[in-house]
């Protein structure tokens, strides 16, 4: 579990480190990790011409200390500052490294010149992206490689930042770091301890209901139930209005499950189940326009923990009084929008979509809000946040997000604490679309893959990769070192 920062964080960070040790040790140690990672890439340092294209302040000393340690092993290594910088003499480098602006640069940006084609080393984050929310100059160039100093930083891993980020890797400068709060957590797979059942425990231990599916969208509630049984729930009961359309959705993904009419009416269902039987409720996974209606019965009938996906968010944003229903329930409440739905839900609350406003509402309707997309974002209602880069490129396909919705009430349903299941979830969900490879994979074949992707969390071990770095993706989940585009077994 790694730490993220905000920008004020780090230049205390900063600050402190400077206070520890001389500032010059620590360029030195940053110039000489710079140049480590530089020399993988490259494979070998003798020959090799490399540019590095420094600023004014510490992030552009870094790049100059970095160019003569890669010298001392025999590359060619020239340093132009920045805004003084001759393409020209680009042309031909085996490398760029990008020493302009770190992580506290604001403003605008003209690019650093660059030319397309040569791999690019960025120190700490690419020249002209803001590392406190993840915006971007047109201009900022997307690195082949980052190597993050110290800790990461939040405007790595929302907005702009992961399509710019390249292959990430935190490199940690010293042994231990200065106590400075985190804002945040980057959650990875060694992070995730799944436990097992008890011996004692039956199906009604882990029970929980689906309310999803309507007609013609009978596919949503099936990926939803049957991803809730594989996820570990011990029995499922879809609350659908037609237990004939629901059976047959059923059939071919998940035998066990238990399919249940159940017809709202606008304040109740007929017949009425008993809600808090159930360790966890999934709602609205293609459930149609009386999501609204059910989830405002939901919020004053039921006490325990509650996914709201989907058609239901839908429902929050066309009646925004739905939001105050929900707020402060007693039991864990987890809202789940990709961006299009997070955009129409903020429009309709007045609020910000930046990492700021999410924190803030998060925190006062009392309620975890998991934003899909690359990485997956949780805000938390003790104001905390945490970055999950599970979910690769293989999860672009319709129906994984029903996988998601059911594997999150799963998780819910075992009786945990609320983030641990959300990490859980992800990141097995991530891990299932990984083990189809990395094109989109269809959401039966990442379903499929479920209980091997819990079975595989129970039994993981941290990953090898070389000291001192540490990967942490950014255009997709770095699991293994054969995912990377170095060849780490090079010496």
């Amino acid at each position: 579990m790694l730490p993220i920062y905000d920008v004020q964080q780090m230049r205390e960070m900063d600050a402190r480190l400077a206070a520890a040790s001389s500032l010059d040790a620590v360029i030195d140690r940053a110039g000489y990790g710079i140049a480590l990672l530089a020399l993988k890439m490259l494979g070998a340092a003798y020959g090799k011409r490399v540019a590095v294209l420094a600023g004014k302040g510490n992030n552009g000393n870094d790049g100059r200390a970095a160019a003569r340690v890669l010298g001392n092993w025999g590359a060619k290594a020239e340093v132009q500052d920045y805004p003084d910088v001759d393409t020209a003499r680009l042309a031909g480098a085996d490398l760029v490294i990008d020493a302009v602006f770190g992580f506290g640069f604001r403003g605008d940006f003209p690019g650093i010149g660059a030319p397309n084609g040569i791999p690019l080393l960025a120190v700490d984050v690419p020249s002209g992206l803001e590392a406190t929310d993840g915006r971007a100059c047109e201009s900022t160039r997307a690195a082949d490689v980052t190597l993050s100093l110290v800790g990461l930083k939040a405007g790595q891993l929302m907005g702009d930042g992961p399509g710019l980020m390249g292959e990430t890797y935190l490199y940690r400068l010293v042994g231990d770091v200065p106590a400075v709060v985190p804002s945040g957590r980057l959650i990875e797979p060694e992070d995730i301890r799944i436990s097992r059942r008890p011996v004692t425990s039956h199906k009604w231990s882990t029970g929980m209901a689906v309310l999803a599916g309507s007609a013609g969208m009978m596919g949503a509630a099936a990926f939803t139930a049957a991803a809730a049984l594989a996820g570990g729930a011990g029995i499922v009961h879809l609350l659908a209005e037609d237990p004939a359309a629901a059976n047959l959705a059923m059939a071919p993904l998940a035998s066990g499950t238990v399919s249940v009419g159940a017809r709202f009416d606008g304040s109740g269902w007929e017949p009425a189940p008993d809600l808090n039987r159930y360790k966890a409720i999934v709602i609205g996974p293609g459930r149609g326009k009386g999501a609204g209606a059910e989830l405002a019965a939901l919020a004053k009938g039921y006490a325990g923990p509650l996914v709201i996906d989907a058609d239901t968010i839908t429902a929050i944003a066309a009646d925004p009084h739905l939001a105050g229903l929900i707020a402060g329930r007693a039991g864990a409440t987890v809202l789940t929008p990709h961006g299009a739905e997070l955009s129409r839900l903020a429009k309709a609350l007045g609020m910000g979509t930046d990492h700021d406003s999410l924190t803030r509402w998060a925190v006062s309707g009392g309620f975890h809000l998991l934003v899909k997309g690359y990485p997956t974002r949780v805000y938390t209602p003790s104001g905390g946040f945490m970055a999950i880069p599970a979910n690769g490129p293989a999860l672009a396909s319709a129906g994984t997000g029903d996988v998601l919705a059911g594997l999150l009430g799963a998780r819910l349903a075992q009786g945990g604490a609320t983030e641990a299941a959300i990490s859980e979830a992800v990141v097995a969900h991530g891990l299932a679309a990984q083990l189809e490879g990395t094109e989109p994979a269809t959401a039966s074949r990442v379903l499929a893959r479920v209980p091997e992707a819990l079975e595989m969390l129970r039994a993981f071990q941290p990953r090898k990769w070389p000291a001192p770095f540490h990967p942490v993706g950014s255009r997709g989940p770095l699991y293994f070192p054969s995912q990377s585009s170095i060849d780490w077994s090079r010496r």
